[in-house]
């Protein structure tokens, strides 16, 4: 029994199936959202990038996580030469004594490094 002034009601709340994190509003600073329906559910997390399907609800950063593990990695033509220092002979990171190299997926941001691969120049 509820006293006078409350209300009981029933929402819908999304949640990752991968990582558990609910969707939130970043305006309401991090809180959780709640839904009168599945269907406005589902209509505004597939604005927002979160893919639902009938296995589940994933977040945007899980979503392209498995897009990548599905279809790989999309790199970029060009690796970036460390902003260390390391390319200087002056690194700031201890396991970068020799020159270092990077590069992030398109799609979802992992990172990859290796040593730097030297340039033969042409004569």
């Amino acid at each position: 029994m509820t006293r006078p002034g409350f209300k009981r009601e029933t929402c819908v709340v999304a949640v990752c199936g991968d990582c558990g994190h609910a969707y939130s509003n970043s305006e309401d600073l991090g809180c959780e959202l709640h839904f009168r329906t599945v269907q406005e559910a589902t209509a505004v997390l597939t604005d927002s990038g979160w893919k639902v399907t009938a296995d589940g609800v994933q977040c945007d950063d899980c979503a392209t996580a498995q897009q990548c593990r599905e279809n790989g990695h999309r790199w970029p033509l060009y690796w970036r030469t460390c902003g260390c220092g390391c390319a200087k002979g002056e690194p700031m990171l201890p396991d970068h004594a020799t020159p270092r190299e990077s590069r992030h997926c398109l799609v979802c941001q992992t990172r990859e490094e290796r040593p730097r691969q030297l340039v033969k120049e042409a004569r």
